[in-house]
């Protein structure tokens, strides 16, 4: 039986969106403050924001444990209307993207720490590889971690946001068993309500 009723994808930037930080600089407002200089110092010289990130989390490590850092990650804020959102957008069974430069370390620790882990359906963001024991972690780009280049000249190197928003879109266009009508909403703002609403 075809079900009349339009099903919702949502896709959510995470930073300043879903919490209310920029998570790759909230991590060290917190534990080491003087690393502010050090990332400008860093993209002054022309590293990217990635590479940025990597040396931060090299600079981080010397200091500080991987448990550590998870615990100031866990101190995120994320405001409990967002939780009972998407809480609620799980009760109505609607798919929900993740779609942040931001990495898997920070965005899954916030999410496990609210309780809203299993209410997101895919994380599209840069992958990170960690080693507890030697308390290293690196951050593999998007673009490499999943062997999706793009030439996007308004996007970072690491990855086109709209190219993984019309993936999604197609994906479901390709798909459309049970499906009369799709309705995207991409919010990419949420402090402003800026978002995109695609009917398809």
């Amino acid at each position: 039986m075809i079900n009349n009723q339009p099903k919702l994808v949502f896709m959510f930037d995470f930073d300043h969106t879903l919490v209310d930080e920029n998570t790759d600089t909230f991590i060290y407002d917190g534990l080491m403050p003087e690393l502010h200089s050090f990332l400008k110092e860093l993209r002054h010289s022309g590293y990217t924001w990635t590479e940025t990130m990597r040396r931060i989390f090299e600079k981080l490590l010397t200091r500080f444990r991987i448990d550590q850092l998870t615990e100031r990650m866990e101190k995120c804020p994320m405001d409990e209307k967002t939780v009972e959102c998407l809480k609620e957008i799980k009760k109505r069974e609607c798919e929900v993207n993740i779609i942040s430069d931001s990495n898997e370390y920070f965005i899954s620790t916030i999410l496990k720490k609210r309780g809203v882990v299993d209410c997101v359906t895919h994380i599209h963001t840069n992958a990170i590889k960690m080693d507890t024991e030697k308390n290293t972690i690196d951050i593999i780009e998007y673009s490499i971690a999943h062997g999706k280049p793009h030439d996007c000249k308004s996007c970072p190197v690491n990855m086109c946001k709209g190219e993984i928003v019309l993936e999604i879109v197609n994906h479901h266009l390709g798909h459309p068993e049970n499906i009369t009508r799709m309705s995207y909403l991409f919010i990419v703002e949420m402090e402003r309500m800026t978002f995109v609403l695609l009917n398809i």
